[in-house]
Protein backbone atom coordinates (compact mmCIF):
# COMPACT_ATOMS: atom_id res chain seq x y z
CA UNK A 1 0.00 0.00 0.00
CA UNK A 2 1.20 3.54 -0.70
CA UNK A 3 1.86 6.33 1.75
CA UNK A 4 -0.26 9.36 0.72
CA UNK A 5 1.55 12.56 -0.15
CA UNK A 6 0.44 15.96 1.16
CA UNK A 7 -2.67 17.47 -0.33
CA UNK A 8 -2.30 18.01 -4.08
CA UNK A 9 -4.86 20.84 -4.18
CA UNK A 10 -7.65 22.03 -1.97
CA UNK A 11 -10.70 20.11 -3.19
CA UNK A 12 -14.37 20.64 -2.45
CA UNK A 13 -17.45 18.43 -2.59
CA UNK A 14 -20.69 19.75 -4.05
CA UNK A 15 -23.74 17.64 -3.28
CA UNK A 16 -26.84 17.54 -5.50
CA UNK A 17 -29.76 15.87 -3.76
CA UNK A 18 -33.13 14.76 -5.07
CA UNK A 19 -34.95 12.14 -7.11
CA UNK A 20 -34.33 14.03 -10.37
CA UNK A 21 -30.61 14.65 -9.80
CA UNK A 22 -29.31 11.92 -12.16
CA UNK A 23 -31.70 12.93 -14.93
CA UNK A 24 -30.75 16.58 -14.46
CA UNK A 25 -26.96 16.17 -14.70
CA UNK A 26 -27.21 13.55 -17.45
CA UNK A 27 -28.60 16.27 -19.73
CA UNK A 28 -25.61 18.49 -18.98
CA UNK A 29 -22.45 16.44 -18.41
CA UNK A 30 -20.30 14.64 -21.00
CA UNK A 31 -20.52 11.19 -19.38
CA UNK A 32 -23.40 8.70 -19.35
CA UNK A 33 -24.08 9.08 -15.65
CA UNK A 34 -27.27 7.03 -15.75
CA UNK A 35 -24.99 3.99 -16.17
CA UNK A 36 -23.16 4.68 -12.90
CA UNK A 37 -23.86 2.22 -10.11
CA UNK A 38 -24.27 3.28 -6.49
CA UNK A 39 -20.92 4.41 -4.96
CA UNK A 40 -19.21 4.45 -8.38
CA UNK A 41 -17.58 7.55 -9.83
CA UNK A 42 -16.29 8.80 -13.16
CA UNK A 43 -14.38 11.83 -14.37
CA UNK A 44 -16.67 14.17 -16.29
CA UNK A 45 -16.85 17.53 -18.04
CA UNK A 46 -19.29 20.38 -18.19
CA UNK A 47 -18.83 22.00 -21.60
CA UNK A 48 -20.13 25.15 -23.20
CA UNK A 49 -22.34 24.91 -26.29
CA UNK A 50 -19.14 25.44 -28.34
CA UNK A 51 -17.40 22.42 -26.78
CA UNK A 52 -15.18 24.48 -24.47
CA UNK A 53 -14.28 23.08 -21.04
CA UNK A 54 -16.08 24.88 -18.23
CA UNK A 55 -15.38 22.39 -15.43
CA UNK A 56 -13.56 19.09 -14.88
CA UNK A 57 -14.69 17.03 -11.88
CA UNK A 58 -15.34 13.59 -10.42
CA UNK A 59 -19.01 12.61 -10.32
CA UNK A 60 -19.95 10.12 -7.57
CA UNK A 61 -23.36 8.46 -7.44
CA UNK A 62 -24.91 8.32 -3.97
CA UNK A 63 -28.16 6.97 -2.53
CA UNK A 64 -29.85 10.37 -2.44
CA UNK A 65 -28.19 12.01 -5.42
CA UNK A 66 -24.69 12.92 -6.57
CA UNK A 67 -21.42 14.25 -5.17
CA UNK A 68 -19.26 16.37 -7.46
CA UNK A 69 -15.57 16.67 -6.50
CA UNK A 70 -13.38 19.40 -7.96
CA UNK A 71 -10.72 21.92 -6.99
CA UNK A 72 -12.11 24.32 -4.42
CA UNK A 73 -11.68 27.48 -6.55
CA UNK A 74 -13.86 25.86 -9.24
CA UNK A 75 -16.60 24.49 -6.99
CA UNK A 76 -18.59 27.70 -6.52
CA UNK A 77 -18.47 28.43 -10.23
CA UNK A 78 -19.68 24.90 -10.99
CA UNK A 79 -22.58 25.32 -8.57
CA UNK A 80 -23.54 28.64 -10.16
CA UNK A 81 -23.52 27.13 -13.67
CA UNK A 82 -25.68 24.22 -12.54
CA UNK A 83 -28.15 26.56 -10.87
CA UNK A 84 -28.41 28.49 -14.15
CA UNK A 85 -29.51 25.25 -15.86
CA UNK A 86 -31.99 24.41 -13.07
CA UNK A 87 -35.57 25.02 -14.20
CA UNK A 88 -37.74 23.49 -11.50
CA UNK A 89 -36.44 19.92 -11.23
CA UNK A 90 -36.93 18.43 -7.78
CA UNK A 91 -33.34 18.78 -6.64
CA UNK A 92 -31.41 20.93 -4.20
CA UNK A 93 -27.79 22.10 -4.13
CA UNK A 94 -25.84 21.95 -0.88
CA UNK A 95 -22.97 24.46 -0.39
CA UNK A 96 -19.54 23.02 -1.28
CA UNK A 97 -17.57 21.59 1.64
CA UNK A 98 -13.80 21.28 1.76
CA UNK A 99 -12.31 17.79 1.47
CA UNK A 100 -8.77 16.41 1.50
CA UNK A 101 -7.27 14.98 -1.69
CA UNK A 102 -4.15 12.81 -1.92
CA UNK A 103 -2.14 11.27 -4.72
CA UNK A 104 0.15 8.31 -5.28
CA UNK A 105 1.61 6.51 -8.28
CA UNK A 106 -0.58 3.59 -9.37
CA UNK A 107 0.09 0.30 -7.54
CA UNK A 108 -0.84 -3.26 -8.41
CA UNK A 109 -3.70 -3.31 -5.92
CA UNK A 110 -5.47 -0.65 -8.03
CA UNK A 111 -5.53 -2.75 -11.21
CA UNK A 112 -9.27 -3.31 -10.77
CA UNK A 113 -9.94 0.41 -11.23
CA UNK A 114 -10.58 1.57 -14.78
CA UNK A 115 -9.06 4.72 -16.24
CA UNK A 116 -11.18 7.74 -15.33
CA UNK A 117 -13.25 5.74 -12.82
CA UNK A 118 -13.54 5.58 -9.04
CA UNK A 119 -15.06 3.53 -6.24
CA UNK A 120 -16.10 4.20 -2.64
CA UNK A 121 -14.01 2.39 0.01
CA UNK A 122 -13.45 2.47 3.80
CA UNK A 123 -17.08 2.35 4.93
CA UNK A 124 -18.10 5.07 2.53
CA UNK A 125 -15.63 7.66 3.80
CA UNK A 126 -13.11 7.61 0.94
CA UNK A 127 -13.21 7.64 -2.84
CA UNK A 128 -10.38 6.01 -4.78
CA UNK A 129 -10.09 7.01 -8.42
CA UNK A 130 -7.66 6.44 -11.28
CA UNK A 131 -6.65 8.87 -14.02
CA UNK A 132 -3.53 9.09 -16.19
CA UNK A 133 -1.79 6.30 -14.24
CA UNK A 134 -2.32 8.24 -11.01
CA UNK A 135 -4.27 7.07 -7.99
CA UNK A 136 -6.32 9.76 -6.29
CA UNK A 137 -7.86 9.37 -2.87
CA UNK A 138 -10.50 11.76 -1.58
CA UNK A 139 -11.47 11.93 2.09
CA UNK A 140 -15.20 12.60 1.96
CA UNK A 141 -15.55 13.43 5.66
CA UNK A 142 -14.49 17.01 5.09
CA UNK A 143 -11.57 19.07 6.36
CA UNK A 144 -10.50 22.52 7.46
CA UNK A 145 -8.78 24.88 5.00
CA UNK A 146 -5.10 24.08 4.57
CA UNK A 147 -2.62 26.55 6.06
CA UNK A 148 -0.19 25.90 3.20
CA UNK A 149 -0.63 25.94 -0.53
CA UNK A 150 -0.77 22.33 -1.78
CA UNK A 151 0.54 23.45 -5.16
CA UNK A 152 3.96 23.89 -3.45
CA UNK A 153 4.50 20.13 -3.59
CA UNK A 154 7.19 19.85 -6.28
CA UNK A 155 6.89 16.07 -6.28
CA UNK A 156 3.24 16.22 -7.26
CA UNK A 157 3.79 19.13 -9.65
CA UNK A 158 6.53 17.25 -11.50
CA UNK A 159 4.33 14.17 -11.85
CA UNK A 160 1.33 16.29 -12.90
CA UNK A 161 3.28 17.96 -15.70
CA UNK A 162 4.91 14.74 -16.90
CA UNK A 163 1.51 13.05 -17.15
CA UNK A 164 -0.29 16.02 -18.71
CA UNK A 165 -2.77 16.59 -15.88
CA UNK A 166 -3.91 20.18 -16.51
CA UNK A 167 -5.11 22.69 -13.94
CA UNK A 168 -7.73 25.32 -14.71
CA UNK A 169 -6.32 28.87 -14.92
CA UNK A 170 -2.78 27.45 -15.17
CA UNK A 171 -3.00 25.28 -18.30
CA UNK A 172 -6.41 26.02 -19.72
CA UNK A 173 -9.35 28.36 -19.31
CA UNK A 174 -13.04 28.28 -20.09
CA UNK A 175 -12.30 29.09 -23.76
CA UNK A 176 -10.18 25.94 -24.27
CA UNK A 177 -11.67 23.21 -26.47
CA UNK A 178 -11.97 19.70 -25.04
CA UNK A 179 -10.00 18.25 -27.97
CA UNK A 180 -7.03 20.57 -27.35
CA UNK A 181 -6.67 19.02 -23.88
CA UNK A 182 -7.00 15.44 -25.09
CA UNK A 183 -10.32 15.09 -23.25
CA UNK A 184 -12.15 13.23 -26.01
CA UNK A 185 -12.29 10.06 -23.88
CA UNK A 186 -14.29 12.00 -21.28
CA UNK A 187 -17.10 12.53 -23.82
CA UNK A 188 -19.06 9.28 -24.07
CA UNK A 189 -20.09 7.96 -27.50
CA UNK A 190 -23.81 7.40 -28.10
CA UNK A 191 -24.72 9.14 -24.85
CA UNK A 192 -27.38 11.34 -26.34
CA UNK A 193 -27.74 15.06 -25.84
CA UNK A 194 -25.59 17.06 -23.45
CA UNK A 195 -24.21 20.57 -23.53
CA UNK A 196 -21.55 20.79 -26.26
CA UNK A 197 -22.38 17.36 -27.71
CA UNK A 198 -23.14 18.71 -31.18
CA UNK A 199 -19.63 20.14 -31.58
CA UNK A 200 -17.91 17.03 -30.14
CA UNK A 201 -19.77 14.65 -32.46
CA UNK A 202 -19.30 16.91 -35.48
CA UNK A 203 -15.53 16.78 -35.03
CA UNK A 204 -15.63 13.02 -34.51
CA UNK A 205 -17.91 12.21 -37.43
CA UNK A 206 -16.10 14.41 -39.94
CA UNK A 207 -12.64 13.30 -38.86
CA UNK A 208 -11.62 16.90 -38.41
CA UNK A 209 -7.97 17.36 -37.48
CA UNK A 210 -7.12 18.93 -34.13
CA UNK A 211 -5.08 22.09 -34.66
CA UNK A 212 -3.12 22.00 -31.39
CA UNK A 213 -2.42 19.65 -28.50
CA UNK A 214 -1.38 19.95 -24.88
CA UNK A 215 2.17 18.58 -24.43
CA UNK A 216 4.77 18.11 -21.72
CA UNK A 217 8.15 19.58 -22.65
CA UNK A 218 11.60 19.39 -21.08
CA UNK A 219 14.33 22.00 -21.56
CA UNK A 220 18.04 22.03 -20.55
CA UNK A 221 17.67 25.30 -18.64
CA UNK A 222 15.31 28.01 -17.45
CA UNK A 223 12.20 28.78 -19.46
CA UNK A 224 9.44 31.16 -18.43
CA UNK A 225 5.69 30.62 -18.05
CA UNK A 226 3.73 31.45 -21.21
CA UNK A 227 6.92 31.71 -23.28
CA UNK A 228 6.39 31.46 -27.02
CA UNK A 229 7.55 28.31 -28.84
CA UNK A 230 9.05 28.53 -32.33
CA UNK A 231 10.73 26.32 -34.91
CA UNK A 232 14.37 25.61 -33.91
CA UNK A 233 15.67 26.77 -37.29
CA UNK A 234 13.04 29.34 -38.22
CA UNK A 235 12.57 31.92 -35.48
CA UNK A 236 9.57 33.53 -37.19
CA UNK A 237 7.62 30.26 -37.40
CA UNK A 238 5.43 30.28 -34.29
CA UNK A 239 4.44 26.80 -33.17
CA UNK A 240 2.78 27.31 -29.80
CA UNK A 241 3.17 28.58 -26.26
CA UNK A 242 3.96 27.32 -22.77
CA UNK A 243 1.29 27.48 -20.08
CA UNK A 244 1.84 28.79 -16.54
CA UNK A 245 2.98 25.33 -15.38
CA UNK A 246 6.79 25.50 -15.37
CA UNK A 247 8.97 23.63 -12.85
CA UNK A 248 12.72 23.40 -12.22
CA UNK A 249 13.90 19.82 -11.70
CA UNK A 250 16.67 18.75 -9.35
CA UNK A 251 19.02 18.13 -12.28
CA UNK A 252 18.61 21.72 -13.47
CA UNK A 253 16.31 20.91 -16.38
CA UNK A 254 12.92 22.57 -16.64
CA UNK A 255 9.57 20.84 -17.17
CA UNK A 256 6.60 22.66 -18.63
CA UNK A 257 3.20 22.18 -20.16
CA UNK A 258 2.43 23.88 -23.44
CA UNK A 259 0.36 23.81 -26.60
CA UNK A 260 1.92 22.88 -29.93
CA UNK A 261 0.55 22.70 -33.44
CA UNK A 262 -0.43 19.14 -34.31
CA UNK A 263 1.21 19.46 -37.72
CA UNK A 264 4.59 20.04 -36.05
CA UNK A 265 4.18 17.22 -33.53
CA UNK A 266 3.76 14.72 -36.33
CA UNK A 267 7.25 15.63 -37.61
CA UNK A 268 8.89 14.78 -34.25
CA UNK A 269 11.11 17.88 -34.42
CA UNK A 270 12.18 19.79 -31.26
CA UNK A 271 10.99 23.32 -30.59
CA UNK A 272 12.76 26.43 -29.33
CA UNK A 273 11.67 28.62 -26.43
CA UNK A 274 11.74 32.03 -28.12
CA UNK A 275 12.80 34.05 -25.07
CA UNK A 276 15.57 31.83 -23.70
CA UNK A 277 16.65 30.33 -27.01
CA UNK A 278 16.70 26.83 -25.50
CA UNK A 279 15.88 23.78 -27.60
CA UNK A 280 13.53 21.17 -26.12
CA UNK A 281 15.05 17.88 -24.98
CA UNK A 282 11.78 15.97 -25.02
CA UNK A 283 8.16 16.45 -26.04
CA UNK A 284 5.38 14.19 -24.78
CA UNK A 285 1.71 14.21 -25.75
CA UNK A 286 -1.39 12.24 -24.81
Amino acid sequence: MYEPLPKIDQFALLNIEGSASIEFVNRLFSRKLSALKLDEACLSLLLSAEGRVQNLFWCLRRTSGLDLLCREPESHRLQKLLQNYHFGEEICFHPPKLISAFWAAKGQEEDLLKEGAGLIVADGTKLKALWKKSLFEFDLKGTKPSSSEPEDSDQWEEYRIQHLIPRLDYDYNTRTLAFDLGFESLCDYEKGCYVGQEIIERVRSRGKKINKCLCALQFPGKVLPEEELVHPNQQDQRLGQLTKSVLKQRNGNYLALGYLKSSHLSKKIPVKAAGSGLISLEIRQN
